[in-house]
C-alpha cells in the first residue's frame, strides 16, 4: 500500500454583532475579534472540493 498526506478542509463561520458606519467597516471590525471557538466548530461543513491527497514518496504504509 502507498502512504499519503491528506488535507481535509472544512468551512465554518462565527457570527458577531458590531457597530459600524457601513458594511465594509463592520467586516473589518469583526475580523479583529476573537474567534468564537464553540460556535465555529458547531458550524463546520465539509468542503470536499478543496480536499487534497499527496503521495509520500519512499514511504510504505504501516496500515
Amino acid at each position: 500500500m502507498k502512504k499519503f498526506n491528506v488535507n481535509i478542509y472544512y468551512t465554518g463561520f462565527c457570527n458577531y454583532e458590531v457597530s459600524a458606519k457601513d458594511e465594509e467597516e463592520a467586516i473589518q471590525i469583526a475580523r479583529k475579534l476573537e474567534v468564537k471557538k464553540q460556535q465555529f466548530f458547531t458550524t463546520l461543513e465539509s468542503w470536499k472540493e478543496a480536499d487534497t491527497a499527496e503521495e509520500l514518496k519512499n514511504e510504505e504504509s504501516k496500515i
